[in-house]
């Protein structure tokens, strides 16, 4: 098995390559004693065939272009709001004078030592949600540098506390203590709809410093601008007040812009070729202006194949969607179909699994051999380990998501940009050039338009600086699921890992301290620790391991210990998977050790390349890149192919159009379960 020490030392995840099998860890086999098989796969987009199966346990299909009636839509709810100040009792109604001047010690103190004072005072237990809100305003609004917190006391009442807001001092570092104040009060009692201003004299570097110090305390909570003394002038004439002079800070609530009408989702199938689910997102909304976010789907399909699967958006009708078949970006990649309108987005992992028709060509072993392994893997199953697309090209994800867990934000930002081996061109360019220079700007403009993630992280930083807080802005401006994929690829390495090593430590069978999933209770799986009793109740395919998270139970046995040394030795642990800087919180999940594919058959084909191919891969041998689409990938661009060449060399398709036999392989497997991990079992090869 590969070393810990060597892979996992913390100098050498500098170097960490994910560009083949020994590097995932995937290094047990369940049939060891059959011979594989060499082989090519993905020759051609068309030789990777996957379609959804969806939770009813149909195949997911194109079979229309209709375009449904418009969809029923009703008004849209109101958004909730905080009630008015002049609506709410003043503070020495609601609690006795005895806890006004307790208040008034504490804002004091607060004010006076420059930093919160920790003690709170307990303004007593209240069961009206609405007396408490009332509470919360009337406190703040008096005592602005306070803040109210909600807590239950031992006999489960819910009590209100008051101690100082650690927002003050931070903001008195950098503008004077009324302006700090008056915008904690604004904040804390005003209508959204309303604006404040700063009414300090500063500079424009001190302006600057304001700027940087509210965006990185109140988040997207507040948007700041500077008005000039003209832009008040005009503002005079409106408001009829008299403006201070110079240029001044403008403060207002970022409120999300709603519809008049309520929203309305829209379902769909979506066939693609050559593209990544998620570029497919990335391109189908710059096709139709709207965000990538209204885009959600069961699950992320191969890269390198033709894939179906079900898709739903928001506030995109149908008849959108249809036109955008025929726009020049789309044609050739994306084809959309079978239209409805419904109430709720599709879900990640509301399907059952997926169907795959898989063509291995220039396959010359003699059928005796693919047959004994088709039948050895139908009924011993394989490892389920995460498979090569899982983790991404070129830069790893896992270390990206080290450094995000160890809260080094710049090293995250870095290797974002750093250059990769493995690609070539304006993108090789433009990451060479930010390693040389660091020039944000320059590199900014060098990144090719496809590079989605990279010019959001460019952009975050041009606009907050690389401090640790603008590094924090640059790894929030990427969407949210691609930030989650980068701990996905951690977690999932750790499983590949402790899956061999569990397999090597124990074999083939469960053993006391092993995990397996227990009753479910409010739709929340739940494990169970089998003791030495349990053990022959249980199969090898009842145990699961943990993708590790802030909730993950842990084997109670060698394997937990094992991966306790190796978290340790990283530097992390489970409470590290909830960054909230980062609006990241990953609890963890549970994994079946083992995966069985379903309807397992093959059979020899004669089928031409249509074209002369792009870059093949070969299966032959493990010395090569890792087949299959990232769930990273670069979006907008399909790449020749994922490869694993001979020798690192490639075979082009027009080298196979004349000979060799193809073997044409059926099967089913359940969600998260890859493809390419059952091709390596069958072949004995790296996938």
């Amino acid at each position: 098995m590969t070393s810990l020490t060597s892979l996992w030392d913390l100098q050498a995840m500098a170097d960490f390559k994910m560009d083949n099998t020994a590097g995932i860890y995937m290094d047990y086999y369940t049939c060891p004693e059959l011979q594989g098989f060499t082989g090519v796969i993905k020759s051609h987009s068309e030789d990777f065939i996957v379609t959804e199966v969806d939770g009813s346990g149909q195949l997911v299909c194109l079979t229309s272009c209709q375009i449904p009636p418009p969809p029923v839509v009703g008004v849209a709810k109101e958004l909730k709001s905080r009630p008015l100040l002049s609506s709410v009792p003043p503070l020495e109604e609601l609690v006795s004078e005895e806890t006004v001047k307790l208040l008034q010690s504490l804002a004091e103190k607060t004010r006076t030592l420059g930093q919160p004072v920790i003690d709170p005072v307990k303004l007593g237990c209240y069961e009206e949600k609405e007396v408490r809100g009332h509470l919360h305003i009337a406190v703040r609004s008096k005592f602005p540098v306070l803040k109210t917190t909600t807590e239950k006391d031992a006999q489960g009442g819910v009590c209100v506390c008051a101690l100082g807001d650690p927002k003050y001092p931070r903001l008195t570092e950098v503008m004077t203590p009324e302006d700090s104040e008056g915008l904690l009060t604004f904040v804390n009692t005003s209508p959204k709809d309303e604006t404040h201003t700063l009414t300090g004299d500063y500079t424009r570097d001190q302006r600057t410093k304001i700027h940087l110090r509210l965006h990185e305390t109140f988040g997207a909570l507040l948007s700041t601008h500077t008005l000039t003394e003209q832009e008040r002038k005009r503002k005079l004439s409106r408001n009829q007040t008299t403006p201070p002079p110079g240029s001044h800070i403008s403060v207002r609530f970022r409120v999300k812009k709603r519809a008049t009408e309520g929203s309305f989702v829209t379902k769909f199938v979506l066939r693609k070729r050559n593209i990544e689910t998620l570029a497919a997102i990335e391109l189908l909304s710059g096709v139709l202006d709207c965000q990538p976010s209204q885009f959600s789907c069961a699950g992320i399909k191969d890269k390198k194949a033709v894939t179906t699967q079900h898709m739903s958006v928001t506030d995109v009708s149908a008849d959108r969607l249809s036109a955008a078949n025929d726009h020049p970006d789309v044609a050739g990649f994306l084809e959309t179909g079978d239209y409805a309108y419904c109430h709720a987005s599709i879900q990640t992992g509301d399907h059952s699994g997926n169907h795959f028709t898989i063509v291995v060509r220039d396959v010359t072993v003699d059928d005796e051999v693919v047959a004994m392994a088709v039948r050895g893997v139908g009924e011993r199953g394989f490892v389920n380990y995460f498979g090569p697309q899982r983790f991404g090209g070129g830069t790893s994800s896992a270390r990206v998501a080290l450094a995000m867990l160890r809260g080094e934000h710049r090293s995250a930002v870095d290797l974002i940009l750093t250059s990769t081996t493995s690609e070539q061109g304006e993108a090789a360019e433009a990451r060479d050039y930010y390693v040389t220079t660091g020039d944000v700007a320059g590199t900014l403009e060098k990144m090719p338009l496809y590079k989605t993630r990279e010019r959001y992280v460019l952009k975050a930083l041009h606009r907050h600086g690389n401090s640790d807080y603008g590094c924090v802005c640059a790894l929030n401006s990427i969407p949210y699921t691609w930030r989650k994929l980068y701990l996905h690829g951690l977690s999932s390495l750790l499983w590949n890992y402790l899956a061999s090593w569990r397999l090597t430590e124990y074999g083939l069978q469960p053993v006391e301290g092993d995990l397996v999933m227990g009753p479910t209770s409010a739709d929340k799986p739940s494990v169970c620790v089998l003791s030495l009793d349990e053990v022959d109740r249980y199969t090898i395919s009842d145990v699961v391991l943990p993708c590790v998270g802030t909730s993950s139970t842990l084997p109670a046995n060698k394997v937990g210990g094992r991966l306790t040394e190796i978290m340790a030795a990283l530097g992390v642990s489970l409470a590290s998977f909830r960054m909230p800087r980062l609006g990241l919180n990953s609890s963890g999940a549970y994994r079946k050790l083992m995966a069985y594919p379903k309807q397992l058959s093959w059979r020899r084909c004669e089928r031409p390349l249509p074209v002369p191919g792009p870059t093949a891969i070969d299966c032959g041998t493990s010395e090569g890149k890792s087949s299959g689409g990232s769930e990273l990938a670069d979006a907008g661009k399909s790449s020749g192919g994922s490869e694993l060449a001979d020798g690192g060399k490639s075979s082009g398709g027009s080298e196979l159009a004349d000979g060799g036999k193809s073997v044409e392989l059926s099967f089913s497997l359940s969600k998260a379960t890859y493809a390419t991990v059952l091709l390596r079992e069958l072949m004995k090869t790296s996938t």
